[in-house]
């Protein structure tokens, strides 16, 4: 499930930067409506990840698969709230 929610953050966030990219930066609100939204899959799916991890007989190639999905887009969300900031 974890892995699942990452996934859907990431591949949504890319989404979004290359339409924002296309558009030449003029991007609706809708735009940012997804980017709130795959932070909050990020980090749900986080949080669902660590407690997976630390849980025994479970396997845990899907459990570090969220984890490192779900970090790899809050990173990204947090690399593209300082550039907005910069602007």
């Amino acid at each position: 499930m974890a892995a699942i929610l990452g996934g859907i953050s990431l591949v949504s966030l890319i989404y979004v930067i290359w339409l924002a990219y296309t558009a030449g930066g003029n991007v609706k609100q809708s735009y940012g409506f997804a980017g709130m939204f795959a932070a909050l899959f990020s980090v749900t799916g986080f949080i669902i990840s660590v407690y997976s991890v630390r849980q025994k007989d479970w396997f845990k190639i899907f459990p570090i698969l969220g984890i490192v999905f779900n970090s790899f887009s809050l990173i990204l969300l947090v690399i593209i709230l300082e550039l907005a900031w910069q602007l």
